[in-house]
């Protein structure tokens, strides 16, 4: 004789199986998120490390000709920093950085004393195109480089060149690029940097 009753689920069994359900699928949505997140700043990336090497080539070509003398290249406008940090060489050098006061450079102020804060200038890259105008004026090899940097629409930069004393003969130059719609978050983007090596004669 069979069974009046059938098999089925119980009220709890179903509520259980909506709850894993439910649960999956909040997962699945904050990946998504997650992966548009890591999808934009992958591009900005992509974005910045292009336009750091735009900037960058010119001026490591234009600082590494060999007809550059080591007169030339420890005249080179790189301005005594005014925060009397000592070199590490210990010869009692500043540190010389262009522009003056390195990364600081690109901020402005507001207030004085305790209430003084300090915020990314409204338009870093006309700083930092002095910058790379005057590194530039090494340039002596003949080729035609580019005077002055392309920006890509909605971007920016800023650019800082250093050495630890004048009679080194490696110039460190380091950019920081970003949206312009971004632009309070500039020093926090990554540092694209390379150094350039004195190539010519060091008794000239």
């Amino acid at each position: 004789m069979n069974s009046l009753f059938k098999k089925a689920f119980t009220l709890i069994e179903v509520n259980l199986a909506i709850f894993i359900m439910a649960g999956g699928v909040l997962a699945m949505i904050s990946l998504y998120s997650l992966g548009f997140r890591e999808s934009r700043q992958s591009r900005e990336d992509v974005a910045s490390s292009a336009m750091a090497d735009a900037i960058l080539n010119p001026l490591v070509v234009a600082l590494s000709s060999r007809d550059l003398t080591w007169s030339q290249w420890k005249n080179l406008n790189l301005e005594r920093a005014n925060s009397g940090i000592n070199a590490g060489d210990g010869n009692g050098s500043t540190i010389q950085v262009l522009p003056k006061d390195g990364w600081l450079a690109y901020f402005d102020t507001k207030g004085s004393g305790v209430d003084k804060t300090y915020y990314v200038s409204s338009d870093p890259a006309s700083k930092a195109n002095g910058v790379y105008s005057e590194l530039l004026k090494a340039d002596k090899t003949g080729y035609s480089l580019p005077g002055s940097v392309t920006l890509p629409q909605g971007m920016t930069y800023a650019l800082v060149a250093s050495r630890e004393s004048e009679h080194s003969p490696i110039i460190t130059l380091a950019v920081r690029c970003v949206r312009k719609n971004l632009r309070n978050t500039l020093m926090s983007q990554p540092v694209f940097s390379t150094e350039v090596r004195f190539q010519g004669d060091p008794n000239q």
